[in-house]
């Protein structure tokens, strides 16, 4: 049972949700002397882009999002580390079940790019 404060309003489904923390490694180095190295940023960049094309059903209701990302340590530095947070949602289990299974293969291919964890 979930009370929440819709007053006159009664909630009569559950949510069911996943959360993933997602970090990213990857060589890093100066931007100057270093460029062209992979960039731990750059690589989850690439997860986020691709996580947002991800198309969810309206009915039963699902949603994603990535609500927070970190890394890197100076704006002349290529991140060798970067972190996000993901939280997926659905009314329906096997919809959290596919979207979870989508995100974590885009999170798969990537990793090739950085190593991801």
């Amino acid at each position: 049972i979930a009370i929440d404060t819709h007053f006159g309003m009664i909630t009569h489904t559950g949510i069911a949700s996943r959360r993933l923390q997602v970090g990213v490694s990857a060589a890093g180095g100066h931007s100057w002397e270093d460029f062209g190295a992979a960039s731990a940023i750059h690589v989850m960049g690439h997860m986020i882009s691709d996580i947002a094309r991800l198309e969810v059903p309206a009915d039963p209701r699902t949603s994603y999002n990535v609500g927070v990302i970190s890394g890197g340590t100076s704006v002349n530095t290529i991140a060798s580390h970067a972190e996000m947070l993901i939280d997926m949602r659905s009314t329906d289990a096997q919809c959290l079940a596919d979207l979870e299974r989508q995100v974590r293969l885009i999170l798969q291919r990537h990793s090739e790019q950085g190593r991801s964890g």
